[in-house]
């Protein structure tokens, strides 16, 4: 890590074997990384100046009598972090520690494996302020929630060496192999991926990519893949890709119909004052009707979502247009009230 405040300052403050010392044990990784002692002796130079090798290992065995680092048998020798430790955090402000609480929380399913391994220690140590000073911002812990987009979305399990190599497959962008069991319950498929990015909707965490050769892009949920192995090409990309233009093309929805819908409904009061607050298109247009009723236009994916969400409104929110859409929303509703029939 750098320093936060300029040498210049840090040198008014402390002297050369307190600044030494200090930026040794700042740089020095968690294990299993290491780091040489040479490594650290040009690091030394680039921020206070030529250190001698003797100096740098004389302050590398003084320091590992006080701090949890540990130096190998390797010439030059590597240095690192114990197990479970890093440099001592306890002096992270209440406000420090209360991200490190919420990241620990809501952001260590997203983070590829090695990041989460790395942070460890980090939110140990946030976790222990959090604990000792019961002031009112490390509370906020207990005053917010995030819920997901679902409240019946059951959090799939992902195997974890599953996710350590199609996360490093897609930082590296390497060629990965996954034996895939499609929602289908065709059985197990093995083949060879492109892996482009990673998406996350409500509890679900996907893999998008392209399979063997085909130009065709295709998103995989990650908790079907009951095993991926990195290979040793590297994966072939499309340069003009980009994952932000690919979800606002599909919105990463289930294509049904041919790309997007004018849609027309009516709506009650409370569900449009709802849809200005959150509208569901960028050219979305909420009207007052003759009869005192609302009507909403937008442009929107003529997808399985959209009628979840049509038909998750009820009478909240009636169809106008398309007529064809308006058909299959009767459809549906015609369906549904068959199966409500008294049974005999």
């Amino acid at each position: 890590m750098t320093l936060e405040k300029p040498i210049q300052e840090l040198m008014a403050l402390m002297d050369d074997t307190i600044l030494r010392q200090w930026t040794l044990l700042r740089s020095i990784p968690n294990h299993p990384r290491r780091i040489a002692t040479t490594q650290l002796q040009a690091m030394l130079a680039d921020i206070i100046g030529e250190v001698s090798l003797r100096t740098v290992q004389r302050d590398l065995n003084k320091l590992s009598l006080v701090f949890q680092i540990e130096g190998d048998q390797s010439k030059p020798q590597g240095w690192c972090w114990r197990k479970g430790h890093k440099l001592d955090v306890q002096t992270l402000e209440p406000a420090t520690a209360l991200t490190f609480n919420l990241a620990e929380a809501y952001l260590t399913r997203l983070l590829p494996p090695s990041a989460t391994a790395q942070l460890q220690p980090w939110f140990n140590a946030a976790r222990n302020i959090s604990s000792m000073k019961a002031s009112a911002i490390t509370r906020w812990q207990d005053k917010i929630r995030v819920i997901p987009g679902s409240p019946f979305r059951v959090i799939r399990q992902i195997d974890s060496e599953v996710q350590r190599a199609v996360y490093e497959a897609v930082q590296t962008e390497r060629m990965l192999e996954i034996d895939y069991l499609p929602i289908s319950g065709d059985g197990e498929k093995t083949y060879p991926v492109h892996p482009l990015a990673i998406v996350v909707r409500d509890s679900t965490i996907y893999l998008v990519g392209r399979i063997r050769d085909y130009e065709d892009i295709r998103i995989m949920a990650i908790h079907r893949i009951a095993g991926a192995r990195i290979m040793d090409q590297p994966a072939v990309l499309d340069p003009g890709f980009s994952i932000d233009s690919y979800l606002q093309q599909n919105s990463f929805q289930i294509m049904q119909g041919g790309g997007t819908v004018s849609l027309e409904l009516r709506i009650d009061p409370q569900l449009a004052r709802y849809l200005l607050e959150a509208p569901i298109s960028d050219d979305q247009e909420i009207t007052e009707a003759p009869d005192g009723s609302k009507c909403l236009k937008a442009t929107v994916p003529d997808s399985v979502q959209l009628m979840t969400w049509l038909l998750s409104l009820g009478s909240a929110g009636i169809v106008l247009s398309p007529p064809d859409l308006r058909s299959r929303m009767k459809q549906h509703f015609a369906e549904i009230t068959s199966g409500y029939e008294e049974i005999r």
